[in-house]
C-alpha cells in the first residue's frame, strides 16, 4: 500500500546478551524499533514483541513517529493529546503488576497518562513532573521530579497482598504508598486514561508484567534501559554519607533558649578528606562555620556537626563541605531552614475548612505533608512546604483559621511556626482514636497525623493542640472517648503545654442533639483540672459569617484572632489577658424574693459582658432574651441586661424553673431556622459559651457572691 511502511529493525550487536537483561515473560512489550506500522506518517498499529502477540491500535488521531529521537537515536512514538493507543483487555485485576515506560514529556501541564486503564488504574504524571500510581485515586507519588523535554525511565509496581505501590524513577527509589482500593479494570491504554487525559510527549518502550519484579530483576532492567536510551541515572556513585541531615524547608523546633541545634551526622569512607565543615548563612549571607577533623581508622570516619540557629524571621542555609589538602567537595546543602514553634490542629471540617480568598503565605509559616481526608496517606508524602488554606485539603493545608493563626503569631511574636493539621470533615470522635496496635496506621486519621508529625521530627516538640470536633457526635460516650484521645495525645506528643477545645455551634447535623455535648465541651477544663496538660475551652459563638455549619473567611479570621490571644497568653506570656476568654457561667441564682429575676455570674471575673439585645437574621428580628430557656421552655424571659461579669434575666412572671439553658439545641424556638444569634459576649466580641440544664440556686438575701476561691470553677450539670 502506498505510503505504508513496516518498521522491523533488529539489533546488530549481541542481541541475545541484551535480551537477557529483560526479565522473562512480560505480559506486554512494545518497543518503537519493532512492530510499528506507519501510514502517512501516523502509527496505525504497534505490535507486541513478547510471546503474547498483542497489538495496540489508535483511538482518535493516531500517534506520530520519529525515526531518530534524542533517546540515543532510537525511534519513538509521539503523542499530542489528540489520540492514543488501545490494547486488548489484558491488564491484571486484583493482582500484582509492574508497569515500565521510557517517556519524554513535552507539556507538563497536560494530564500525561502513560500506561493506564479506563476506570480504576493509571500510571501517569497528573499535570506535574512527578510520576503517580492511581487506583480510583492517587496513592503513590514520586518524591523525585523529572525534567520536561528529557527522556526518563518510570517504573511502578503494585503488590496486591500488601496493597502497596512502589515507584522508581531513573534507577532510584522515588516513593511508595498504600491503598485500600482494588483495581478491577482490565483495559489498557498507552497515552490516555479512558478516552481522555492524554499524553503530550514521546514513548520509546513499554513493558507490563503481571507480577512485581524482584530487586535483582528490576535493577538489571534499569541498567539495560538507562544505557540503551542514554538516560542519566539518579543513582549516586557512592552511598550518601549522612545518617542525619535536615530536609529542605524544615522547621526545627526551638528550645527554651530560643534556639535549636541542626544535627548533621554520618560517616566518610574516603581517607583523602581530613576534615568536614558546615557553613551557615542567614538569608543567603555567610554567618559562621563549624569544622570537625576526620579521624580515619580501620573503619569509616564518623562526624557529628551541630550548628545552632535561633528563632527569628530569618531563613538559615547550610552547606556541608569535605576538605582535603588541596580540594573541597560540597556533599550537602540546604537553603531554607527555620527555627520556631510547632502547633497541631485536628478535628472535623471546621478544623481544616479552607477558603479561596485565604491566599496569604509566608516563608515563615510552614507545614509538612498532605491532608488527604479519608484516603490513604502516601508513605512518600514527607515534604515540607509553605502553609496554605485555599482548599480544605492537599499538600501543606492547615485550614483558614490555622493559616491566620500562623500569620498573627508571625506578626505579633516574630516567631516562625509549623502547623500540622489532621482534620477530616464529617469525622466522629470514634474515627479520630488511636490504633493501639499500629499508632501510625495510615488508614486512620490519628495514624496519618502522627505519621506526618514523626516524619517531620516535631512530635516531641508540639507545644499546643487545637481540637474542633463534635458536630457528627452526640453526648453518647463522648467523654469516655475524649479521655482516651487525651491520653493518646499526651503519649505521642509528650511536650504539649496546652490543649484548646472549641465548643461547636448549633447546626451542621440537625439529626444529632448537641445541647449536652456543648455543655460537656464547656466544662472540660474543670473535668481535666487535675490532669497534666491543661485544657482551655473556647466558644466561637459570636464569630460572623456562619452558614449553619461552616464559616466564611471573615468568621475563620475572627476565630484565629481569638484563639491567638489565648495562645499568646499561655505560651508566650502575653499581658493582654482581659476579655480574651469566652465568658462561662459560674453561678445561677434567683435574684429576688418573688423569683422574678435570675442572676447569672460569669467568669473570668474581670470580664465586661455585652448583652446583644437583638439581631436581624434572615430578615427576622431575633431577641437575645429568647435564647434563654427555663426548664427547656422559651418565652419566659421578658428582658435581660449585663453589667460587668453579671447578667440579669427579668422574667415575665414569678419563676418556678430549676434549670437554665442558653441557646437552644439547633433552631430558634418554634422554627426550623438554625440559631445564629444574637449573642452574649464580652466587650471584645468573644462569645460566651452556650450552656445547658444548669441548676438555678434559690434566692439568697445576701446576693450572688463572688468567692475568689471558686472563681475558676465552672457551674455545670453532669450530662455525661
Amino acid at each position: 500500500m502506498l505510503g505504508r511502511i513496516v518498521i522491523l529493525l533488529f539489533l546488530l550487536l549481541a542481541p541475545a546478551l541484551l535480551e537477557s537483561q529483560v526479565p522473562n515473560n512480560p505480559l506486554l512489550r512494545l518497543r518503537a524499533d519493532s512492530g510499528v506500522v506507519i501510514e502517512d506518517g501516523r502509527v496505525t498499529s504497534w505490535s507486541d514483541i513478547s510471546d503474547h502477540g498483542h497489538t495496540a491500535t489508535p483511538v482518535g488521531i493516531a500517534p506520530g513517529f520519529i525515526a531518530t529521537s534524542d533517546a540515543r537515536g532510537e525511534p519513538a512514538l509521539t503523542f499530542d493529546q489528540q489520540g492514543h493507543l488501545s490494547l486488548p483487555a489484558i491488564f491484571p485485576t486484583e493482582s500484582d503488576y509492574t508497569k515500565i515506560a521510557v517517556v519524554k514529556l513535552l507539556d507538563p501541564d497536560a494530564a500525561n497518562n502513560v500506561i493506564s486503564g479506563s476506570t480504576t488504574h493509571a500510571f501517569w504524571m497528573g499535570r506535574s513532573l512527578q510520576p503517580k500510581i492511581f487506583h480510583n485515586g492517587v496513592f503513590a507519588t514520586s518524591r523525585a521530579t523529572v525534567d520536561s523535554g528529557v527522556y526518563f525511565l518510570m517504573i511502578g509496581s503494585f503488590e496486591h497482598a500488601r496493597r502497596r505501590g512502589v515507584l522508581h524513577v531513573n534507577g532510584e527509589f522515588a516513593g511508595a504508598g498504600i491503598t485500600s482500593r482494588e483495581n478491577l479494570d482490565s483495559t489498557l491504554n498507552i497515552g490516555a486514561y479512558g478516552a481522555g487525559n492524554r499524553l503530550t510527549g514521546e514513548i520509546t518502550e513499554v513493558l507490563v508484567y503481571d507480577r512485581v519484579l524482584s530487586d535483582e530483576e528490576r535493577s538489571t532492567l534499569e541498567d539495560h534501559l538507562l544505557g540503551r536510551y542514554g538516560i542519566t541515572s539518579y543513582r549516586k556513585p557512592e552511598p550518601f554519607p549522612f545518617r542525619a541531615f535536615p530536609a529542605e524547608m524544615e522547621l526545627i523546633p526551638r528550645g527554651e533558649d530560643d534556639s535549636a541545634e541542626v544535627l548533621i551526622a554520618g560517616f566518610i569512607d574516603d581517607p583523602i578528606w581530613d576534615s568536614i565543615a558546615v557553613r551557615v548563612s542567614r538569608d543567603g549571607v555567610f554567618w559562621k562555620e563549624e569544622v570537625q577533623k576526620l579521624e580515619h581508622g580501620s573503619l569509616s570516619a564518623p562526624f557529628v556537626l551541630q550548628p545552632t540557629i535561633y528563632a527569628d524571621t530569618v531563613e538559615f542555609g547550610i552547606r556541608v563541605e569535605l576538605r582535603g589538602i588541596d580540594s573541597v567537595q560540597v556533599i550537602g546543602e540546604r537553603t531554607s531552614l527555620l527555627c520556631g514553634d510547632v502547633l497541631m490542629i485536628t478535628g472535623q471540617s471546621n478544623s481544616i475548612f479552607g477558603n479561596a480568598a485565604a491566599t496569604w503565605q509566608s516563608r515563615f509559616a510552614r507545614s509538612f505533608g498532605s491532608v488527604v481526608g479519608y484516603n490513604m496517606l502516601e508513605e512518600s508524602d514527607t515534604i515540607w512546604g509553605l502553609s496554605r488554606a485555599t482548599t480544605g485539603g492537599g499538600a501543606f493545608a492547615v485550614g483558614a483559621w490555622g493559616l491566620e493563626l500562623q500569620r498573627l503569631i508571625l506578626e505579633n511574636e516574630g516567631i516562625p511556626t509549623a502547623v500540622i493539621n489532621g482534620g477530616v470533615g464529617g469525622s466522629r470522635i470514634e474515627q479520630n482514636l488511636r490504633d493501639e496496635g499500629d499508632p501510625e496506621n495510615l488508614r486512620t486519621i490519628y495514624g496519618r497525623t502522627l505519621y506526618r508529625a514523626r516524619r517531620a521530627g516535631v512530635d516531641t516538640a508540639a507545644r499546643a493542640l487545637y481540637w474542633y470536633q463534635g458536630e457528627s457526635n452526640t453526648i453518647d460516650d463522648y467523654y469516655e472517648n475524649f479521655r482516651i484521645l487525651y491520653a493518646s495525645w499526651l503519649r505521642d506528643y509528650p511536650n504539649l503545654e496546652q490543649i484548646y477545645v472549641v465548643q461547636i455551634r448549633p447546626g451542621c447535623s440537625a439529626a444529632n442533639p448537641h445541647l449536652a455535648l456543648r455543655e460537656l465541651q464547656r466544662t472540660l477544663p474543670d473535668s481535666f483540672a487535675a490532669d497534666p496538660v491543661p485544657i482551655v475551652s473556647y466558644a466561637p459563638t459570636a464569630a460572623p459569617a456562619h452558614d449553619g455549619c461552616h464559616y466564611g473567611l471573615a468568621g475563620y479570621l475572627v476565630i484565629a484572632e481569638q484563639l491567638y490571644r489565648l495562645t499568646a497568653r499561655d505560651l508566650w506570656g502575653s499581658t493582654d489577658t482581659r476579655n480574651i476568654a469566652s465568658p462561662t457561667l459560674v453561678q445561677a441564682r434567683y435574684g429576688s424574693p418573688d423569683n422574678r429575676t435570675i442572676e447569672l455570674l460569669f467568669g473570668p471575673q474581670d470580664d465586661d459582658l455585652v448583652w446583644q439585645g437583638s439581631l436581624l437574621v434572615n430578615d427576622e428580628l431575633r431577641l437575645l432574651r429568647d435564647a434563654f430557656l427555663l426548664d427547656g421552655e422559651s418565652g419566659l424571659v421578658a428582658s435581660g441586661s449585663a453589667t460587668g461579669n453579671r447578667v440579669t434575666l427579668r422574667l415575665s412572671d414569678s419563676g418556678t424553673a430549676s434549670r437554665v439553658t442558653y441557646v437552644p439545641d439547633v433552631y430558634y424556638p418554634g422554627t426550623t431556622t438554625i440559631y445564629e444569634g444574637p449573642w452574649l459576649m464580652n466587650s471584645r466580641g468573644v462569645g460566651a459559651f452556650t450552656f445547658a440544664g444548669v441548676e438555678i440556686a434559690p434566692y439568697d438575701p445576701s446576693g450572688v457572691e463572688e468567692d475568689e476561691s471558686d472563681a475558676g470553677k465552672i457551674l455545670r450539670t453532669d450530662l455525661r
